[in-house]
């Protein structure tokens, strides 16, 4: 059970880390260009 918990949780820090590298890429994008 505990095992399941941790990797429920390392899919959702994951699935946020990409999240946020994404909009960080984009953001860096949009100033690029300005």
């Amino acid at each position: 059970l505990g095992k399941v918990n941790v990797a429920r949780v390392d899919g959702a820090v994951a699935s946020m880390t990409q999240e946020q590298l994404e909009w960080e890429r984009d953001r860096a994008e949009g100033e690029w260009r300005r």
